[in-house]
């Protein structure tokens, strides 16, 4: 196929297949560069599961985007004790208070959803360079960062 078409085709047409050949070769097919970081931390009220996935450009030195998930879910014995004072989960959480905390950027968007037992607390966001985020660095700092504090990443 391969023969046929270079036999078919013109000169100026082999030259701009050439050329966007090279190109594609020298930078890259604009890969990105995904590190997932996942922990799962136990107490007596609750177990907090956490997975967050950072977006790096495609050579990990400046990340580009991250996605958070933090999962909390709370015992049947602290479940018992806010009931035991006539409260739920539902009233003792003050979501628009959390999502303030992770929101400080202009393109981070934060998701809280409250139920039974259950608290999940969602953050998305794009990072340029006037971020304030609370997430910066590179691959290797992030990667590093996230090992010591106990959580797995891949």
């Amino acid at each position: 196929f391969l023969i046929l078409w270079y036999n078919i085709v013109g000169d100026y047409m082999k030259k701009k297949v050439l050329l966007l050949l090279i190109i594609i070769l020298m930078t890259g097919c604009g890969k990105e560069k995904v590190l997932k970081c996942s922990s799962i931390d136990k107490k007596d009220t609750a177990e907090v599961r956490t997975n967050q996935i950072f977006t790096f450009s495609d050579n990990g030195d400046k990340l580009t985007k991250f996605n958070v998930e933090i999962e909390y879910i709370y015992s049947e014995e602290y479940m018992r004790l806010l009931s035991s004072f006539g409260s739920t989960l539902e009233s003792k959480v003050d979501t628009e208070s959390i999502c303030e905390a992770y929101t400080v950027d202009k393109g981070v968007s934060c998701v809280t959803e409250v139920k039974d037992n259950v608290m999940k607390i969602k953050i998305k966001g794009n990072v340029d360079g006037d971020s304030k985020s609370y997430i910066s660095g590179n691959y290797k700092d992030i990667k590093e960062t996230y090992e010591k504090a106990n959580y797995t990443c891949k």
